[in-house]
């Protein structure tokens, strides 16, 4: 487990992750633990560990533990069109291929439901402002193949950086409103967890800089 999935409200979600070990964040793993929890109590490696990580770092990962005989598998989870194949897959590898299949089938279900209930509705221009962006000249967005970009869609909206080929582009303020979005998402930098609570204050940080 990385630390990443703990960090602010995190722990208050995963209570049965508190007391795992941390192998390093979702940039960087800490091999040598790995390998430590790999082994156990015993001078080698055992055949029951599965390290599953972004599917962009897997050729790395895999390079690094691969002298251990320790498997890597690239899931990313959170793409849309890829979701399915990627339960499949984890069920598969881990002999659950039942429970994939639920899980499978609720999340078709969730998607029809949400593309039924926007369908004959007019799309409105959508701006998704990455949390990492800094200033007004320089702002991370999502383009085609992004995540985000796909849950836009499916919601119902126009994001207005879909046709950018990159999928974290970056742009400038003068780009934004020249699109003239109706609707401004930003995304909270350090996890997805509990943006509700924070939505007036992030919505102001976004807004009252341009009215001036």
């Amino acid at each position: 487990m990385t630390e990443t999935i703990l960090e602010g409200e995190g722990g208050e979600y995963f209570h049965e992750l508190k007391e795992k070990t941390v192998v390093g964040t979702w940039r960087e793993y800490d091999y040598g633990k790995i390998v430590a929890i790999a082994k156990g109590d015993t001078d080698t490696v055992i055949p029951d560990i599965l390290v599953v990580c972004y599917a962009a770092k897997a050729s790395e990962i895999g390079e690094k533990l691969s002298p251990f005989g320790i498997p890597v598998v690239g899931l990313d989870f959170y793409i849309p069109s890829t979701l399915e194949e990627e339960v499949e897959k984890l069920g598969y590898i881990l002999e659950r291929g039942d429970e994939a299949q639920d899980f499978i089938d609720w999340s078709r279900e969730k998607e029809d439901a949400v593309r039924g209930a926007v369908e004959v509705l007019e799309r409105p221009k959508v701006y998704i402002e990455k949390g990492s962006s800094t200033g007004t000249g320089e702002l991370g967005t999502y383009g085609k193949g992004s995540a985000l970009n796909e849950f836009c869609e499916i919601a119902g909206g126009n994001n207005i950086a879909k046709g950018i080929e990159a999928q974290y582009p970056k742009v400038g303020w003068e780009w934004v409103v020249y699109q003239n979005p109706a609707v401004i998402i930003k995304e909270e930098p350090k996890t997805f967890l509990g943006v509700t609570s924070k939505a007036r204050e992030m919505g102001e940080e976004v807004i009252e800089p341009r009215r001036c």
